[in-house]
């Protein structure tokens, strides 16, 4: 089973071109932290790109939503990186899941420096 976790900025890019579901078409299972979600639906600047299709991927089970465990470790990895990228990373080590689908650099190579894959 392909299980992957993805930040904003993809979702956003993805539903842009109306290919959001290439991510459950390519993965069995598809992560949003509880941050990336509330980015894309409650604090979309990019004329909510993305907003109606990330909630009805949600209530139709394509993707889930993960509440990160260990938020004291988020709140010390901040800097550099935005806590939707941070809670990303650190969900992907909780749940287990080597792929992290991100767009930014730093962030892409935090999460090789975690062992994770970035795509």
């Amino acid at each position: 089973m392909i299980k992957v976790i993805c930040n904003s900025s993809p979702i956003i890019g993805l539903c842009i071109i109306k290919k959001l579901n290439l991510l459950w078409q390519l993965f069995d299972k598809v992560y949003v932290t509880e941050e990336v979600y509330r980015e894309v639906v409650q604090n979309n600047e990019l004329r909510h790109y993305g907003e109606q299709e990330l909630i009805n991927a949600v209530r139709d089970n394509k993707m889930i939503i993960y509440k990160v465990k260990n938020n004291e470790l988020v709140e010390a990895m901040m800097g550099r990186l935005h806590r939707g990228e941070l809670e990303v990373i650190q969900a992907a080590r909780e749940l287990n899941i080597s792929r992290v689908i991100i767009d930014d650099r730093s962030a892409r190579n935090r999460a090789k420096d975690m062992l994770l894959k970035p795509i």
